[in-house]
């Protein structure tokens, strides 16, 4: 099969290489500039994404919101596509309508208001006088596909008052007051009619240092497993309310809502609507590639196969574990681009659980490109979670490079967060999670 995958800043470059093993041709078109020697020599990028998607591909793949309206041409060119729609940009970058549409589907979300700027936002502080009022404080989170780290996390006045001036005059956003408890995502597959099993759950670490320190990166590593039993997970049926407007919206692909449990009830934070970064490489590690893997996923959804067909196809009772590895000055800024060529060595020769972003291959050497810092992700799976994590840093330890640096701490608190939710009922009885905390 003939794949294209439309790219807003290299996400889908991890993904492109693993279908690429799986035996496919692949090509990647990346939008924004600075990404010209990714994965040189290892999957071919394009300059032009019209001439491989209309005359060339046999499914094409979007591995970011915000391509929705290119569905009209991809439709005329008569080619299966996932991930181009627009009311999935909605769902994902405008932040008072996510909240809308948890509300319409019956899904509580925490205190929450919109405002259609900054200054307006201001009047947070004018009902919050004191730090009493404020309490544990709030999130502002803008609207659009910003840098993670405009999401800012307040505590008091001082830093609330300082968030708002880091945006334009003009930038909506939304501000939720804090609910302490344990983050999970919960994330189901839907091919326009119905979901495809299993579901999976996810516990991201969003922090760019152990102990969830530093400056928050959108992603640094993830745990995820299978749903076991659906029909008696609490995050699964929250998530299944918004099946009938998928539908209506004629949605194919994965989507998550990302939740904050507490003893109290489950509270929605956000929804992705398209592939989660390093959720993916996580899940792919309990995936069975076979006859079919993620390349034969993408291309029943695009196709629009009987959903009765039609499964993930996952392994139960197994963890995946990924963890990003990164050179600096990430997270801070973009990469010099004089840097170019840095040796990445200890990097297996089949890339065999290392899912390649930001490097390139030139004369049998693995070298950094310079663009974004994110040099890969790694990956690994296990029947227990200490398993899994205990092969994934084995293989991260094995890469060397000049200032590599990675989190070594990821989901080593999962234990505990998954047995405080079987506590307050969240999550089943069942055997995958005894083991998980065996």
């Amino acid at each position: 099969m003939k794949i294209l995958i439309i790219s807003k800043s290299g996400d889908g470059f991890g993904i492109a290489q693993k279908m690429q093993a799986e035996g496919h041709e692949v090509r990647i078109w990346v939008k924004e500039d600075g990404f010209d020697f990714v994965l040189k020599n290892i999957v071919e990028q394009v300059s032009s994404w019209r001439p491989s998607a209309g005359n060339w591909a046999d499914l094409v793949i979007a591995d970011m919101v915000g391509f929705g309206r290119m569905a009209t041409t991809l439709d005329n060119f008569e080619v299966p596509h996932v991930g181009f729609n627009q009311i999935a940009d909605m769902m994902e970058l405008d932040r008072a309508k996510q909240m809308q549409l948890f509300f319409k589907f019956g899904i509580e979300t925490p205190e929450t208001e919109s405002f259609p700027n900054p200054t307006a936002a201001k009047s947070i502080l004018e009902t919050h006088t004191t730090q009493a009022d404020f309490g544990r404080g709030f999130v502002i989170k803008p609207s659009g596909n910003l840098d993670t780290g405009k999401t800012f996390v307040t505590r008091d006045q001082e830093t609330y008052r300082w968030a708002l001036e880091q945006f334009s005059g003009d930038q909506d956003l939304i501000v939720q007051r804090i609910v302490e408890g344990v983050e999970i995502s919960t994330e189901g597959w839907f091919n326009g009619e119905d979901w495809l099993t299993p579901f999976n759950h996810t516990i991201e670490y969003k922090r760019f240092l152990a102990g969830n320190l530093g400056p928050n990166t959108g992603c640094s590593g993830n745990l995820v497993w299978a749903v076991d039993k659906p029909q008696k997970d609490k995050f699964v049926e929250n998530l299944k309310k918004l099946g009938p407007f998928l539908k209506a919206a004629g949605y194919k692909g994965p989507i998550d809502i990302n939740t904050i449990a507490t003893s109290g009830g489950i509270f929605a934070l956000e929804i992705t609507a398209r592939i989660g970064y390093d959720a993916i490489e996580a899940l792919y590690e309990i995936m069975t590639v076979g006859t079919q893997g993620l390349a034969g996923v993408f291309e029943d959804l695009g196709r629009g196969s009987d959903p009765t067909f039609v499964d993930l196809p996952v392994k139960q009772g197994m963890f995946g574990v990924a963890v990003r590895l990164t050179i600096p000055p990430y997270p801070h800024r973009k990469a010099d681009k004089r840097d170019k060529g840095l040796p990445i060595l200890g990097v297996p020769e089949d890339f065999e659980h290392f899912y390649l972003t930001d490097v390139f291959f030139n004369n049998n050497l693995l070298q950094w490109s310079a663009s974004d810092g994110v040099l890969m992700k790694v990956g690994a799976s296990g029947k227990t979670i200490k398993e899994a994590i205990s092969k994934v840093y084995e293989r991260a330890g094995s890469v060397r490079a000049e200032g590599l640096q990675y989190r070594t701490d990821i989901a080593a608190d999962a234990e505990r967060s998954i047995a405080q939710l079987k506590k307050w009922g969240y999550l089943p009885q069942e055997n995958l999670l005894r083991r998980a905390i065996a």
